[in-house]
């Protein structure tokens, strides 16, 4: 590494903690996700007006009737009704505090009706805050949470929270980003629109959640927005390339999760997004490179044995004549201006002709067979 300083100066790197920084801009969803041109790209949405539902249904199923053209699908059984849930079930505060350490953790986009400047907030009002989602009678206009995680420690933490559906296909990244939305007994005509890119799945993890998709501004024209309730235990899939999402809390939500492969929603949703698709096959690629340099490494390093045995072999054939041509009584046996020294050691001669060789003088009773022979120029 020394040496290649004067071509590159790697110094920088040496106490890095990264290799390649991680832009301050996402700009993932621009760079790799097309959005419809023309008025033929919106035919996919003319026919529809409500989402179909599915249940039991398989990721192959979900790829040829909804994601390849991008119809929006709910899945009736995605998710295992609240009191089953293997984290929770009844035990509310547990997830108060696995919520508190999310909120504890700087998250992004943070809104709430129940703490003003909530971004600036100290951890001492954000606790008082959390304690407040518990209690029924806190407020009499009721509150809503909504937050994302952007730090992949938090991200981690919520797939430990809420499992992946049944359906998720095992080729699709995890979520490399997640939204978490609560709320009860909350009035307001007005929608929240959270900001999601990839293939979303929103999961409604206990009572309900009215939501409407919107057609993208290149489709407004021919496609019209899709309102849908869901319900505890169902799942909704759509792709941000052609809908965009808004919510309306209220009194009969109180906890939902929508997943995106971009985005999470508890009112959740998790993001995986073009750029961890790009990233995965990037990986994919340099470990096939990995092992094809091994394998090519391995087939070298063979080559190089054969080689070796091959020139052992030519040198043990060589000095077997020149011990048979010393046996026969020869004097001069070397042209060559090299030294042989051969041991004996009972039997363990590796060359054919010199064991017949030494076999047919010890039976003629010529001479006897040195512990050793040293011969020289």
């Amino acid at each position: 590494m020394i040496e290649l300083l004067p071509y590159w100066d790697w110094t920088p790197l040496y106490r890095g903690k990264c290799l390649i920084a991680k832009s301050k801009h996402n700009t993932a969803p621009k760079a790799y996700e097309s959005k419809p041109s023309f008025p033929e790209d919106c035919a996919v949405c003319q026919n529809y007006d409500q989402v179909p539902v599915r249940e039991n249904v398989t990721y192959e199923t979900l790829f040829r009737h909804h994601l390849m053209s991008h119809v929006p699908v709910v899945v009736s059984d995605g998710q295992p009704a609240w009191m089953n849930h293997s984290r929770y079930g009844v035990d509310w505060e547990s997830f108060q505090n696995d919520v508190e350490d999310l909120l504890l953790a700087n998250p992004c986009d943070f809104r709430t009706n129940l703490l003003f400047k909530p971004t600036t907030a100290k951890a001492s009002a954000l606790a008082r805050m959390v304690d407040l989602l518990a209690d029924d009678t806190a407020t009499d206009h009721g509150w809503f949470v909504q937050f994302r995680n952007c730090a992949l420690r938090t991200v981690k933490k919520t797939r430990l929270m809420f499992a992946k559906p049944y359906f998720y296909a095992t080729h699709w990244e995890p979520p490399y980003t997640s939204w978490v939305l609560l709320s009860r007994g909350y009035r307001r005509s007005a929608e929240i629109a959270p900001k999601l890119a990839g293939l979303v799945i929103v999961h409604q993890m206990r009572s309900q959640l009215r939501v409407t998709l919107h057609p993208s501004a290149e489709c407004e024209s021919s496609c019209g927005r899709i309102s849908v309730t869901l319900r505890e235990g169902q799942s909704l899939l759509f792709s941000s390339t052609l809908w965009n999402l808004s919510y309306e809390p209220s009194g009969k939500n109180v906890t939902s999760d929508i997943t995106a492969r971009g985005c999470h929603l508890l009112d959740l949703a998790h993001d995986v997004g073009p750029a961890g698709l790009l990233l995965a096959r990037l990986t994919a690629r340099l470990l096939l490179l990995h092992v094809g340099l091994l394998l090519l490494l391995l087939l070298l390093l063979l080559l190089l044995l054969l080689l070796l045995a091959s020139a052992h072999a030519e040198a043990t054939e060589r000095a077997g004549r020149l011990l048979l041509r010393l046996l026969h009584g020869e004097k001069e046996v070397f042209g060559t201006g090299m030294l042989l020294l051969v041991t004996v050691v009972g039997t363990g001669f590796c060359n054919t002709s010199a064991k017949m060789a030494l076999r047919s003088v010890l039976l003629k009773g010529k001479t006897q067979l040195p512990p050793f022979v040293i011969v020289r120029n």
